[in-house]
């Protein structure tokens, strides 16, 4: 049987003869011949075909599709580039625009300073052949007795020359010490104005005590004391730490113990202390007492005389031996100047200003609202409206 069957496979192979096959209609048994054959690769073929074109179609459609994202995200970076471009150019231009206008408003303040600058009125009556000098915006400088502007007005406040010297503050709010050249011989350091007095003049080291300089800005007695006062009569007042008062010689010795709850400095010889139940006194310049201390306020000695205030709140006169020379009977006074000293009577607020000479006696009536001391021989009053008068020493006015 194997014989046969072998036999009839090879006389199948040598005459071509396709064993059984399924159809491609799935009948079962069919043989395939050569055409049908041919045709269903013919049909395969085209198939692959038809795929590997639709393949081709969708790789070309993914490869526009990719292009066109690139070429619209190089359109959109592109805009993007102008966009920022164009705001770049357009800052540029305002920063330009802002510069310029910067430039022209630095243009203008610079000169409306400098006119300002230029533009100064006197400030202050002249003191020393100085006055105060100050510009349109509130700086002050020195103008001479000729009109002159002989020092620039670069100063945040200033005060009088005295003794060649006159205190000025900087912006800062510190105040130091000019000669009249305008040069700096204190830095500005202080929290106050100072002054020379007899050649010294006060000045706060950085430990916050206070001591003196000479005219050349050396520091000549110590910072030491918790407070001082000006040199006057060759003494100066000083506080301790225990907030009392004495005085020191321009040695800077103490030649008079700190022992007073204050003092107002020396005058005419005398000194007027007070003691803590703020009675006053004067001491002479040994410190002995020579007037009690038993008077409720006081002036510094003026012409051989010092006002004084009793328990009813009037005021009077005393000589240098204490002696009440003129009665407690004033509102207030003022020292006595060319031998007559201002005085008030009324209440205050209301009261009103005359004029009594050393013997008491009202030789200028009490009228004006203020009364300045004599000198030269003319005082200055001021009336009930505010106008500003001169008067001699009869009370008549005077140019």
């Amino acid at each position: 049987m194997k014989t046969i069957i072998k036999v009839i496979f090879a006389a199948c192979v040598l005459t071509m003869v396709p064993v059984t096959k399924v159809s491609a209609q799935g009948s079962a048994g069919h043989i395939e011949t050569p055409k049908e054959r041919q045709a269903r690769l013919e049909k395969e073929r085209k198939k692959k075909q038809q795929r590997e074109a639709r393949l081709r179609r969708e790789q070309a459609a993914r490869e526009r599709a990719k292009r066109d994202q690139e070429a619209a995200r190089e359109r959109e970076a592109k805009r993007k580039r102008e966009e920022q471009e164009a705001a770049a150019r357009r800052q540029r231009a305002e920063n330009e625009a802002a510069r310029r206008k910067l430039e022209q408003e630095e243009a203008a303040r610079k000169k409306r300073e400098e006119e300002a600058l230029k533009k100064w009125t006197v400030d202050s009556e002249y003191n020393e052949g100085m006055a105060l000098a100050k510009n349109g915006y509130g700086k002050y400088g020195y103008v001479n007795e000729a009109g002159k502007l002989v020092i620039p007005c670069t100063w945040a406040s200033a005060g009088y020359f005295e003794e060649g010297f006159a205190p000025v503050k900087d912006d800062k709010g510190k105040w130091g010490i000019i000669d009249k050249t305008g040069k700096l011989i204190v830095p500005c350091q202080s929290e106050w104005p100072n002054w020379f007095h007899e050649g010294f003049a006060k000045i706060q080291g950085n430990n916050g005590k206070w001591g003196f300089i000479d005219r050349t800005g050396t520091v000549v007695i110590p910072c030491i004391w918790l407070d001082v006062d000006n040199f006057e009569e060759g003494l100066a007042g000083v506080w301790d730490d225990n907030e009392k008062s004495g005085f020191i010689d321009k040695t800077g010795k103490v030649v008079i113990p700190l022992q007073w709850d204050n003092n107002h400095g020396f005058s005419e010889g005398l000194c007027k202390v007070w003691n803590n139940d703020g009675l006053r006194g004067f001491i002479d310049k040994t410190g002995k007492v020579v007037i009690p201390l038993k008077w409720h306020s006081a002036t510094d000695f003026s012409e051989g005389y010092a006002g004084v205030e009793d328990e009813n709140e009037k005021w009077g006169f005393i000589d240098k031996t204490g002696k009440l020379v003129i009665p407690c009977k004033w509102t207030d006074v003022d020292d006595f100047s060319e031998g007559l000293a201002s005085v008030m009577e009324g209440e205050w607020g209301n009261g009103k200003h005359g004029y009594i000479d050393t013997t008491g006696k009202l030789v200028i009536p009490c009228k004006w609202k203020s009364a300045w001391p004599f000198e030269n021989g003319r005082a200055k009053v001021k009336d009930d409206n505010g106008t500003e008068y001169y008067i001699d020493k009869t009370g008549k006015i005077v140019k």
